[in-house]
C-alpha cells in the first residue's frame, strides 16, 4: 500500500499547478496550510520535501511566508540514513536513493556571534565618544545644549556597529565579505582594483545609475533624500559633537570665524553669499529632503507594484521621519526670522524628538541599507573573478549554468548552515543546473500523481 502522505502531496501539488496555471499567488490561508501539511506528514525523503516546498514557496508571495516553508527541510533535522521512496525514475541523481540531502542545522546556542557584536558595539561607541571627547578639545567646544543629539549619535552607532557585526556573521555574507576583500586586495591588481573601485562608487554611490536605470522618478526622489541627508549630516553631526563652531570675532559683531577642531579654518562678514550659505546649508538640505520625500509618496501611491508590497515600518515610516524632521527645522527657521521667536522653543524641542527618534530608528530600519550598500561593491569584483575562472558544467547534462567559484562557496555556505546535498560519488546537489532540478521535480511530481490515480482506482 502506497503511503497516504504521497497521495496528499499529490493532490496538493495539482492545486499549486493550478494556481500557476493561473499566475496567481497564494494567500496567506494557504501558505499556513502548506506549512501545517508539511508539518503534519512526515515525509521519508527530505528531497521530496525541497522539491514540493520549492514551488509552494515560489507561489507563496511574501518571503518571509517562503522562507518559512523552505527551511522546514532543515528544522525536520534527516540524518544522512533516511530511506528514501521516491522510484528510481524520481531520483534520477546518483546517490539520492540514499536519501543524503540534508542534515539538521547546527545548533547554534551559546554562539560567540551576540558577544563579538556586543563588543564590536561598545568598541566603536567608545570610539566615538573618544573621539567627541578629543576633537571638541576636552569638551571645551562641545555645546551642553546639544547633549541629546550627541548621545542619540552614540547609541545609533553602538546599534548600527552591532547590527553589521551580526550581519557580517551569517554564514553567506561572511564568506563574501572576506572573498571579495581577497579579490580586491590581491597584490597583481590592486591598481586596477583600486581604479575600478572608484568608477563603482561613482557608479553606484555617487550618480545611483542602478537606481536611474530602473525608474527616473524613483532615481529623482532617492537622489533628493541622498544628498539632503548627506548635506545636512556633514554640518549636525560636527556641530553636535563640538567639532566644528561659528563664532564672531572679537573686533566685530558683523564679522564671523569658523574653527574645525580648535583650529581657525575660514573667517567671513555677515550679509555675503558665502555667510548665507553656512547660515542656510541645512534650509537647502531641508528643500532637498521633502523634494524627495514627496516624489516618493507620489511614486507609491500611483505604483501599483509599490502598493502591493510596501509595509509601513520599512517603507512609509522613514519618509515620515525624514518629512518630520525636515520640516520642524524649517519651521525653526520661519519662527526665528519671521516670527519673532514665536513658539521658538516648543518647535526647537519637537525637532530635537523627531531627529533623537530617527537616529535612534537608524540601525533597525530601512536606513540601514545605508551601511550595507557599499559593501555590495565586491560583488562586482566577484563576478569579474567567476568569470576568468570559467562556469560550471552540469553534472547531469553538461551544460554550463553558473560560474565555479559561485558554485564551489554555495557549497561552503550550505556546509556552514548545516545542509548536506551530498549525493555520493563525487557529486553535490549544487552541481545540477535549475533546468535538470526541474525535471527531477517533474518526475517526482509526476510520480506523486500517477501514484494518487492508482489509489483512487484502488
Amino acid at each position: 500500500m502506497r503511503d497516504p502522505a504521497f497521495v496528499r502531496a499529490a493532490r496538493v501539488m495539482l492545486r499549486y499547478d493550478h494556481f500557476a496555471s493561473r499566475s496567481s499567488g497564494l494567500n496567506s490561508e494557504d501558505a499556513l496550510e502548506v506549512d501545517g501539511w508539511l508539518t503534519a506528514n512526515a515525509i521519508a525523503s527530505p528531497v521530496t520535501l525541497m522539491q514540493f516546498a520549492r514551488p509552494c514557496a515560489r507561489f507563496a508571495g511574501q518571503a518571509t511566508q517562503a522562507q518559512g516553508v523552505c527551511s522546514l527541510a532543515i528544522r525536520r533535522g534527516y540524518s544522512p540514513g533516511a530511506p528514501c521512496h521516491e522510484p528510481r525514475s524520481a531520483c534520477w541523481y546518483r546517490g539520492l536513493s540514499s536519501g543524503r540531502a540534508m542534515t539538521s542545522a547546527p545548533d547554534r546556542t551559546g554562539s560567540p556571534e551576540p558577544r563579538r557584536a556586543m563588543f564590536t558595539g561598545l568598541l566603536v561607541a567608545a570610539v566615538l565618544l573618544l573621539g567627541i571627547y578629543v576633537g571638541s578639545r576636552r569638551f571645551r567646544d562641545f555645546d551642553v545644549a546639544l547633549v541629546p543629539y550627541a548621545a542619540a549619535s552614540v547609541f545609533a552607532a553602538f546599534g548600527i556597529a552591532y547590527r553589521y557585526s551580526m550581519w557580517l556573521s551569517r554564514p553567506p555574507t561572511r564568506l563574501y565579505w572576506r572573498r571579495g576583500w581577497q579579490l580586491f586586495l590581491t597584490p597583481s591588481r590592486l591598481p586596477g582594483n583600486v581604479l575600478r573601485l572608484v568608477r563603482l562608487a561613482w557608479d553606484n554611490i555617487i550618480a545611483q545609475k542602478f537606481i536611474e536605470r530602473r525608474s527616473p522618478l524613483r532615481w529623482a526622489a532617492h537622489a533628493g533624500i541622498f544628498w539632503g541627508c548627506i548635506l545636512a549630516a556633514l554640518v549636525t553631526f560636527p556641530l553636535s559633537f563640538g567639532w566644528i563652531r561659528f563664532e564672531t570675532t572679537r573686533d566685530s559683531q558683523a564679522l564671523y570665524e569658523a574653527y574645525a577642531f580648535g583650529i581657525r579654518v575660514a573667517e567671513f562678514p555677515l550679509g555675503t553669499i558665502r555667510a548665507e550659505l553656512a547660515f542656510n546649508v541645512l534650509v537647502i538640505s531641508a528643500f532637498l529632503v521633502l523634494g524627495g520625500v514627496f516624489l516618493a509618496l507620489w511614486r507609491r501611491m500611483r505604483d501599483r507594484g509599490a502598493l502591493s508590497v510596501q509595509q509601513f515600518a520599512n517603507d512609509l515610516m522613514p519618509l515620515i521621519l525624514l518629512f518630520a524632521i525636515s520640516t520642524t527645522g524649517l519651521l525653526l527657521t520661519v519662527s526665528a526670522r519671521l516670527l519673532h521667536g514665536f513658539h521658538y522653543g516648543f518647535l526647537a524641542q519637537f525637532h530635537a524628538v523627531t531627529v533623537i527618534f530617527t537616529l535612534l530608528y537608524l540601525p533597525f530600519g530601512k536606513f540601514f541599507h545605508i551601511f550595507q550598500r557599499p559593501a555590495q561593491l565586491s560583488l562586482d569584483f566577484y563576478r569579474k573573478a567567476g568569470a576568468e575562472r570559467g562556469p560550471a558544467s552540469c553534472a547531469r547534462c553538461g551544460e554550463p549554468f553558473a560560474t565555479q567559484l559561485h558554485i564551489d562557496d554555495l557549497k561552503q555556505v550550505e556546509a556552514a548552515l548545516g545542509i548536506d546535498y551530498d549525493m555520493g560519488a563525487g557529486v553535490h546537489y549544487q552541481d545540477v543546473c535549475p533546468a535538470c532540478r526541474r525535471k527531477g521535480l517533474a518526475l517526482t511530481q509526476d510520480h506523486l500523481i500517477r501514484g494518487a490515480r492508482h489509489e483512487q482506482a484502488g
